[in-house]
């Protein structure tokens, strides 16, 4: 059957089915109901194969014939357009399934008491309306999906209405006495809520919470504990599976009136669902803990279960009511004595610990001092004897941690007399490492007592090396070894130990006997070991006992791993490392004792060198360094081979013997450098390497702009080599030579900083020169005009050339060997006219960008990519600048005979240009640099490459003017100086140079639409947002001087918008991207409407080419790094979003306002209600953090509660809330609390919302006024987080404040409980007095 017959076959279904229930009086029961069941089943068989339908090729020969042609174009479009036509088709037959008046009128029609006109007795119309209702209801649940993936719901939500009508009516004529089984309105309300809207959706279940309590629950069947009722049943249910789907779209379906309900119904029944339900919601929503009754906690503790007491513990967490309650639980001596004796509490009590370690200035003090101390009499003991005696694996780590926190906060050092005596002995076992914990509390502990810390010091130092030593014989091999706790073990021992004084003998040549045998290739033993040879063999006194050195050196390079391990040249990181560290214990060892060189190390040596810049081959140069040093011969060895072409030569060697034709040639060498890698070395030549180490002291070479030192090799080596291959009695291909890139990687050296280098480098040219004058090849007379060029333009000895003319002659050289490129010619006839090059210019410049042969655009290809490679320092640019080339390519980029191509190498080059300081600032003000940018943006005709190329230039280049001053500067906008630093130290740009950047970066941000990568985007938003912080100083920096400055310029919301467009959709956020495309829609916003299609299109292809390529774990990398660079994106972001704020005109009301202004301010309104969800999601998810919370509600008071229409937007979505809710749930409760200005800056911002959204209960002005007192400063704090409870139980959407002012009775019961006692402290005194002036104003 084809796609198009469905349509009409589910019609005449229908037909059938309606003709069937106008006749159905005239049936007997049986065959009426068979008919219509058959009829019902039919048509729902026909809805599932129309679903999984699959169009199917004809086979015809003819058919295929005539589509031979065409489906090589149409390969890609036919399957979208057979799923297009099905799409259609699904909607269509649905629609007319859904639509068609019989199943409309006769569904859940008896529960609605809306029964269509009928002839029917009661006894067939009941028959008729269940079975109708029962296979529509079978319809729904096969298509209610389909429909929700093709966004056509509205073709069922006449029938979720009537499910929410029917579900109500049962409620308001049964609610009292709910059935033993579900209705029909209720199974159908179970089966598909999850397609309801969900405003209706949560006010149903409001309603169902709401119901009596004894239609909720209901007597258990097995004991004396009541259970959930159907009702309660049904509640439970929906708000398990609609908060599960609400947490993964971002919405928030648990309300205030819920957790009410749940508390209740927790507090009437046992129910082990509703535990875990309640631990679910608090678990990814932690303020929900609130907003729970404090009674729930005690019944939770009385039940014991554990995920009763998993509730507990995340209402400790999050709520300082919570926290109050089970401190005054604790006080009962029979609640101390079962937290002692149950086991079930251990997690409890350690979460407990943890949370008291954290301020809270919303209870009494004293409370927790009392309940501390009462846990220490009943605990310590109790958990000191565990502690020494066998720890139990699933109680060992909460039992330690608790432990911890109990000598933490109340112990002294009498109470834990016996564990400082005692656990070093059961330190030295490895089977419980748990112990370990302990020992940083106990050395703060010991602080006011020098010896005995001194005395604890060295017997832990004792007990961690007979711990490593046990464990590396009981874990005999290192992949099943516990690797994570002998690290923590192994990097206290490097703290711990000062002296070899500090450990036995035995036990130190035990621990590097059993280390080196067991955890050989464990690279954190190696560096450990490495670094205790300084502290154990730094004196000679100690050394006798000690394993020597030389026997240390041998058992080390003895071992069985050691050849696998030195050799291994893997780019893994786990065994790069171990390598690296292997390496290190050697340079340590030969340092200390240099009789350990051998000359027959040295081939191991070499086979395990790379001859490259990465830390292991710079350590291993250092090593064959330190056998020169210490008198071994290395004359055998002056044709250097390494890697494993060494290894390979010594087994020739050892076996054939030392005949001279043996002996490695030059081409063995040059055959050993790879291409690439000598390419990467010519182009990023280390000029800061030093040949010869300063000072005596060799320090490793480093550079932050290659990504991998690995990739280039060492000249430090190189030269040598060179050297060694190019003596007089040696013979060489010097045209191999050339060709391998060694004659410009000498050349590059000529430009590095060290003279050293330069004159190995001139010596090794000296040395080939001789070499090349009696070599004979085609290509011998050119390099040798070459080399004559050179050295006849060289003014002095050992001159430093600039690194644009050494990579001019390296590519020239190479140039020489290919006669048949046209650059050959063009080349070989400059140097045949000049004898000398000139070293203040670069050579022929003009000549070969300007040229008129017919390869000109080759010519300028060649002599771009050379400014592009060569400009790396001020040297170059100086070069360059001298002879207006800057200029020169700003000029020609704008006129028309530039091409895309050569624009975007013109941009490359400047971009190289910029890194040099001084080229920065002659560009921008001498070139009108940033003015031409703006123009190559501002064109009609755009491609990514171009914006690609323009983003990375914008970015160096406002870097590199920054500098250092951005370190001045604070995160928002305003700088560190007025106070702490004076105003004439403070530097800024200037700000026109400010508003300049910001021009470009707002040019640009209008074109992000062609598709920029994640890296690009990145790139962008930390630049743009980097300079609008700094505008922001500069302005704040003008203003204390007093100085005149114009308006800044706004960002539009449409430049806003397209920012947070361009990074969801590279983040593939369906929700921003429907929601900007929506508003986008809404308001005509011409650059953004069409956006998403486009996107949809490009990367469909993208799909289909990586699928045909295969190139999927490549593909899986660069996704990696792609999330890795959007998530950091989200930071740069926010920082220009806060720079955003939205114009409306507040003179007129918007009904006055003129049409285009009208659209404006609905514009600023969406546009601020998007960025606030945006903004406060991202923020909640990344985790706590309080600078960038600041710089939010610094925003949010500017941008969003200065306008009422914004904030009555805002507060009527529930995520918005729900998010600020958390967000101000993190500032006061998150583990790094956050400052009390910035508690103060954000209680300030949820008064004003609470009292714009107005609805406030009587006692809002007293509690604000008795907490927010300024006549006292004690009570400033307290009363900041008194308050917090009650905004937060209000904002929630609580009528009253009934759980704060309960809190309000603890604190203040707890206060006169203690009146009798020992006085308070300033806080303690100032939380009591605020509790009992809002008690004596209620009442």
């Amino acid at each position: 059957m084809s796609l198009s017959e469905f349509p009409v076959l589910i019609k005449q279904i229908l037909l059938y089915i309606k003709s069937t229930v106008e006749s159905f009086g005239t049936f007997s029961k049986e065959p009426g109901d068979a008919f219509l069941r058959t009829l019902m089943e039919m048509l729902q068989d026909v809805v599932i194969k129309l679903q999984s339908f699959e169009e199917t090729t004809s086979t015809d020969p003819a058919v295929e014939n005539s589509q031979e042609g065409s489906d090589l174009f149409l390969e890609l479009n036919e399957p979208q357009t057979i799923e297009c036509n099905k799409e259609q088709v699904v909607v269509s037959a649905l629609g007319s399934v859904f639509k068609h008046p019989c199943l409309e009128q006769w569904f859940l029609a008896l529960e609605l008491a809306a029964l269509p006109p009928h002839s029917l007795k009661p006894v067939a119309l009941k028959r008729l309306c269940a079975q109708l209702t029962e296979r529509i209801l079978s319809l729904l649940k096969i298509s209610a999906p389909a429909l929700d993936k093709l966004n056509h719901l509205e073709l069922i939500s006449g029938y979720m209405a009537a499910v929410e009508r029917a579900a109500l009516k049962e409620l308001v004529e049964r609610g009292s006495r709910p059935a033993k089984t579900h209705s029909k309105s209720f199974q159908a309300l179970l089966s598909l809520h999850g397609y309801m809207d969900s405003s209706n959706l949560r006010e149903l279940v409001s309603r169902l919470l709401l119901l009596p309590q004894e239609s909720l629950i209901c007597p258990s069947a097995e004991g004396p504990h009541s259970e959930l009722s159907v009702y309660g049943h049904v509640a439970l249910q929906i708000l398990t599976e609609c908060y599960s789907a609400s947490s993964q779209n971002q919405n928030t379906f648990l309300t205030q009136a819920h957790l009410h309900g749940l508390g209740v119904l927790l507090l009437s029944c046992s129910s082990p669902e509703l535990d875990a339900f309640l631990l679910q919601a608090l678990s990814s929503k932690p303020d929900s803990a609130r907003l729970i009754n404090t009674d729930v906690l005690l019944r939770c503790l009385r039940r014991s279960r554990p995920d009763s007491l998993a509730v507990v513990s995340l209402l400790l967490q999050n709520s300082s009511s919570h926290r109050l309650r089970f401190e005054m639980w604790c006080e009962e001596p029979a609640n101390m004595e079962m937290l002692s004796e149950t086991k079930a509490f251990l997690p409890l009590i350690n979460t407990y610990l943890k949370v008291a370690q954290r301020e809270d200035p919303a209870r009494p003090n004293e409370v927790q001092k009392e309940v501390l101390k009462a846990m220490k009499q009943a605990l310590l003991s109790k958990f000191s004897q565990s502690i020494l005696g066998n720890l139990s694996e699933d109680h060992g780590v909460h039992l330690v941690e608790a432990a911890a926190s109990l000598i933490k906060l109340s112990a002294d050092v009498n109470d834990i007399r016996g564990l400082i005596n005692d656990l070093p002995d059961f330190l030295q076992k490895p089977e419980r490492f748990e112990r370990w914990n302990l020992v940083d509390i106990i050395t703060e502990k010991l602080a006011d007592s020098t010896e005995e810390q001194e005395k604890w010091r060295r017997s832990v130092v004792a007990a961690a090396l007979k711990c490593l030593i046990a464990s590396y014989c009981r874990s005999k091999d290192q992949t099943a070894s516990p690797s994570d706790q002998e690290e923590g073990i192994l990097k206290r021992l490097q703290q711990l130990l000062k002296s070899a004084e500090d450990v036995s003998v035995s036990d130190w040549n035990s621990f590097v006997k059993n280390g080196l045998k067991y955890r050989y290739c464990n690279q954190h033993f190696l560096n450990t070991l490495s670094s205790l040879l300084e502290v154990m063999h730094g004196s000679a006194e100690h050394q006798k006992e000690l394993i020597p050195l030389s026997s240390l050196h041998l058992m080390t390079t003895s071992h069985s791993q050691f050849l696998s391990v030195i050799l291994d040249s893997s780019e893994e990181s786990n065994k790069y490392q171990v390598k690296e560290a292997l390496v290190s214990l050697l340079l340590c060892l030969v340092e200390k004792c240099p009789k350990v060189c051998n000359i027959n190390h040295f081939i191991v040596l070499l086979a395990a060198y790379g001859a490259t810049l990465s830390t292991s081959d710079q350590k291993l140069l250092m090593l064959l360094r330190q056998y020169e040093r210490h008198q071994v011969s290395l004359l055998k060895f002056q044709s250097l081979l390494w890697g494993p072409a060494a290894v390979e030569h010594h087994k020739t060697r050892k076996t054939l013997g030392a005949s001279l034709w043996k002996q490695p040639s030059s081409d063995d060498v040059l055959a050993l450098l790879k291409a690439d890698k000598m390419v990467q070395t010519v182009l990023k030549f280390p000029q800061e390497r030093r040949i010869i180490p300063q000072d005596g002291t060799e320090q490793l070479y480093s550079n932050d702009a290659v990504k991998n030192l690995g990739d280039l090799y060492d000249p430090c080596f190189l030269l040598p080599l060179f050297s060694a291959i190019l003596r007089p009695e040696c013979v060489i291909d010097c045209c191999k030579f050339v060709s391998c890139h060694a004659l410009g990687v000498t050349v590059m050296a000529l430009s590095s900083f060290d003279p050293n280098v330069r004159a190995a480098a001139y010596h090794v040219l000296a040395c080939f020169y001789q070499h090349l004058e009696g070599a004979r090849f085609r290509e011998k007379r050119q390099l040798l005009y070459l080399m004559d060029s050179l050295k006849n333009g060289i003014p002095k000895q050992n001159q430093k050339l600039p690194f644009v003319l050494a990579v001019y002659i390296s590519k020239v050289a190479q140039q020489m060997l290919r006669p048949e490129d046209h650059m050959y010619v063009a080349l070989n006839r400059f140097l045949l006219s000049h004898q000398s090059l000139d070293l203040r210019r670069v050579p022929e410049f003009f000549k070969l960008f300007y040229g008129f042969d017919l390869e000109h655009k080759v010519e300028r290809e060649w002599i771009l990519n050379l400014l592009q490679e060569g400009i790396s320092d001020g040297h170059s640019y100086n070069l360059c600048s001298h002879q207006s080339i800057f200029q020169v390519l700003l000029g020609f980029s704008s006129s028309p005979l530039c091409n895309e191509y050569i624009q975007v190498q013109i941009i490359k080059v400047l971009c190289q240009a910029v890194h040099v300081p001084k080229a920065v600032y002659d560009l921008t003000k001498s070139c009108g640099l940033l003015s031409w940018m703006i123009q190559v943006v501002d064109k009609k005709t755009l491609t990514q490459q171009t914006v690609s190329a323009v983003i990375d230039l914008l970015h160096t280049l406002w870097f590199t003017s920054l500098g250092e001053k951005e370190k001045k500067v604070g995160r928002n906008g305003a700088t560190l100086s007025t106070e702490e630093e004076p105003l004439c130290l403070v530097k800024c740009l200037p700000l026109p140079l400010i508003s300049e950047f910001l021009c470009v970066a707002l040019a640009i941000s209008r074109h992000l639409r062609l598709g920029v990568k994640a890296a690009q985007l990145s790139l962008f938003v930390q630049t743009l947002g980097s300079v609008l912080v700094h505008r922001g100083s500069a302005l704040h920096v003008n203003k204390q001087a007093d100085r005149l400055t114009l308006h800044p310029q706004p960002l539009s919301s449409t430049e806003t918008l397209s920012l947070l467009f361009c990074w969801a959709s590279l983040s593939h956020n369906s929700i921003i991207l429907a929601q900007v495309q929506a508003l986008s829609e809404k308001h005509k916003i011409k650059e953004l409407m069409g956006l998403g299609k486009h996107r949809v299109r490009s990367k469909g292809r993208l799909t289909f080419e990586r699928t045909r390529d295969g190139t999927a774990s490549e593909d899986s990398k660069t996704v990696e790094q792609e999330e890795s660079l959007l998530t950091g994106c989200r930071v740069h972001l926010s920082s220009v979003f806060v720079y955003w704020q939205p114009v409306l005109q507040l003179s007129e009301p918007p009904s006055a306002q003129p049409g285009g202004k009208l659209d404006a301010r609905q514009l600023a309104c969406d546009t601020t209600h998007l960025l606030t969800k945006w903004s406060l999601r991202w923020l909640v998810e990344d985790g706590y953090d309080e600078n960038r919370t600041k710089d939010f509600l610094t925003w949010l008071e500017k941008a969003v509660i200065k306008h009422r229409e914004i904030v009555d937007v805002l507060m009527l979505d529930p995520g918005v809330k729900a998010d600020l809710l958390q967000l101000f749930h993190d500032t006061f409760e998150a583990p790094s609390r956050a400052s009390t200005e910035t508690c103060q800056f954000f209680t300030n911002i949820m008064i004003r919302l609470l009292e714009m959204r107005g609805q406030l209960p009587e006692l809002h002005r007293v509690i604000v006024s008795a907490c927010m007192s300024d006549q006292d400063p004690s009570r400033h704090e307290p009363g900041l987080f008194l308050l917090s409870l009650y905004i937060h139980e209000l904002l929630s959407g609580s009528s009253s404040a009934d759980l704060f002012l309960s809190h309000v009775t603890l604190v203040t019961r707890a206060q006169r409980k203690r009146q009798k006692g020992s006085k308070s402290t300033r806080i303690q005194t100032a939380i009591g007095a605020i509790c009992s002036e809002i008690i004596e104003m209620k009442s």
